[in-house]
């Protein structure tokens, strides 16, 4: 009843080619395609001609679950699932492994594959599979389907290795009609047994001979439910084993329910949305908002719209948009054209940084074509306000007089001694003295005699100080020269100059760790250990100024001392 065709059968041949055994598979053989999908006992997908998809088609968005138990046997199938409890055992026969589920909507029918792994291959047993219209519950592990929003129960039973067989199917409004109008016809319903030794390419697990069942239930074609827009939006399978086969057996074995697809021809809708003005150089007055389109323009989505936004802390934490979290701005009814815009936020002094919008549509019962979403993303959904610009103020001091400007050129002091720049620019400042005048050095924000460079993350306060007079004369500079080597013969000359300071100068040397000592140039030493060595000289004005930075000069690698007869040799010449 219902099973043309239960398993297909391998036949391998071997071909002689080029003198080696070629093993060459059987083409594919008939098998049930209801909704597209191979009912064959196996889980791979092309083992049927023509082809469907099977249970490791990519994209299905199956649904497994292996977790399961036993009910206590007092409820019946039709009873109030809230006071079902989990208890006791239930022979191998009443229990699974595991189980896979899926559904999906073609030719205008709901369609639900559901396959399973039993326990044991012998024995009776009989079959509960609900489908209802809400989300899965399983209140401490035990399932306890919601009937209040309808769905249907298909009662199957089998004996021993043979396949599963339709009994009877049933829609309900709610737990009162539940199992109470039925249909026995098995025309649009479909079941297969392994017959052979399979994998199941979701677990992994080998699943011996007659231990796998699979089923597809036209749901539409047995209860007379259609799938319509809007539909229900949730949907749940629960998969138990019962006694005797119609609403009122004892409850045995189950799994966890597994979340499907809903009996719903709505599709998720095409979304727009544009914060407005957007852009990333926005001040903190500027006014925001944000726009959406649901839908396209022969089928514009009919409902309202969420408008949340994300600070930039969120933004951040979401990497980059607006997925998660933010506040509720407004709620908004689409038009004519699936069209809403949020309220405006800002124009106080926003919060620096990106901040980013998202858009949540909920159809209303006039939409006839979508599903509920969600539409955030990190370009068009996002707007950026700049941080306040910081002011940049030069004062001047001193009996001298000078101007001190700016590049970015903003500031000539002169006559323009402040200006606002935009957040983390760099601003370098110049101070030129007029005739008569030297320039002393910065204060505040800058310090030295040279260039002043500041970034703006704050606003800044820099002091310039003038003084009259020529500029200071500053420390004198000391030069080597010159510097002469005669390694065997142990001695270094060295010539040497001053420059700048106030004249006239005279010199402080010393080789290696030694003090200073008062010199002339050229400076000489003899008698040179053997190793390496460094002279040192500075320079010395009549104010005293001492060179910061003595001159210095290194003597590398000198051999060993001479011997005598060398060294007579050299004195005599």
């Amino acid at each position: 009843m219902g099973v043309r065709r239960l398993a297909a059968v391998a036949v391998a041949a071997l071909t002689m080619l080029a003198g080696a055994a070629v093993p060459v598979r059987a083409a594919a053989s008939p098998c049930p395609l209801p909704g597209g999908f191979e009912i064959d006992g196996d889980l791979q997908a092309g083992t049927c001609t023509p082809s469907g998809d099977d249970w490791n088609t990519p994209g299905l968005n199956v649904g497994s679950t292996t977790d399961g138990g036993s009910y206590q046997t007092v409820s019946k199938d039709d009873s109030v699932p809230a006071a079902w409890a989990s208890s006791g055992s239930t022979p191998d026969k009443s229990l699974f492994t595991g189980a896979h589920a899926v559904s999906r909507v073609i030719d205008g029918h709901y369609y639900v594959y559901l396959a399973w792994d039993r326990n044991a291959t012998s024995g009776t047993q009989n079959y509960a599979i609900e489908i209802n219209n809400a989300p899965a519950n399983a209140p401490g592990g035990t399932p306890q389907p919601h009937r209040s929003t309808g769905g249907g129960v298909f009662y199957l039973s089998s004996q021993g290795s043979a396949p599963p067989v339709f009994d009877s199917a049933c829609s309900f409004t709610s737990q009162n009609d539940y199992g109470t109008t039925c249909t026995s016809s098995p025309s649009s319903f479909t079941g297969a047994i392994n017959t052979a030794s399979v994998t199941d390419v979701l677990s992994g697990q080998t699943l011996p001979a007659g231990s796998f069942f699979e089923v597809a239930l036209d749901v539409t074609a047995l209860t007379g439910i259609v799938p319509s827009c809007p539909g229900p939006s949730a949907a749940s399978v629960y998969l138990r084993a019962i006694t005797g086969s119609g609403h009122n057996g004892n409850l045995k074995g189950y799994l966890q329910p597994i979340t499907l697809q809903p009996n719903t021809t709505c599709v998720s809708p095409p979304m727009t949305t544009t914060a407005t003005p957007g852009g990333s150089t926005n001040t903190p007055d500027t006014v925001q908002h944000d726009d959406v389109t649901v839908g396209t323009e022969d089928a514009p989505g009919a409902g309202t719209a969420k408008f949340y936004l994300c600070p930039p802390p969120v933004v951040t934490a979401n990497g980059g948009d607006c997925s998660a979290d933010g506040t509720l701005i407004s709620t908004t009814t689409l038009d004519a054209n699936g069209q809403a815009s949020s309220t405006t936020v800002g124009g106080e002094g926003g919060a620096a940084g990106t901040s980013c919008w998202r858009a949540e549509f909920t159809p209303s019962a006039n939409d006839h074509h979508y599903l509920p979403a969600t539409h955030t993303n990190a370009t068009t959904e996002c707007f950026t306000i700049a941080p306040p610009p910081h002011t940049f103020t030069v004062t001047k001091t001193g009996s001298g007089t000078g101007a001190v400007t700016s590049t970015p050129a903003s500031i000539t002091c002169g006559a323009t001694c402040s200006h606002a720049f935009t957040d983390e620019t760099a601003v370098t400042l110049t101070a030129t003295p007029d005739s008569g005048s030297n320039f002393a050095g910065w204060s505040g924000a800058c310090s030295g005699t040279g260039t002043c460079t500041v970034t703006m993350d704050a606003d800044k306060i820099v002091t310039a100080a003038f003084n009259a007079g020529p500029p200071p004369v500053g420390p004198p500079d000391t030069t080597i020269r010159n510097t002469l080597v005669i390694k065997r013969a142990h001695l270094a000359a060295f010539t040497f100059t001053g420059s700048r300071g106030v004249g006239p100068l005279r010199f402080l040397c010393r080789l290696d760790n030694a003090p200073f000592t008062a010199c002339r140039s050229p400076k000489l030493y003899t008698h040179l250990t053997t190793g390496s060595h460094t002279f040192q000289v500075e320079a010395i004005d009549s104010r005293g100024q001492a060179d910061p930075t003595p001159a210095h000069a290194e003597l590398q690698h000198l051999s060993s001392p001479p011997d005598p007869f060398t060294r007579r040799l050299r004195a005599d010449s």
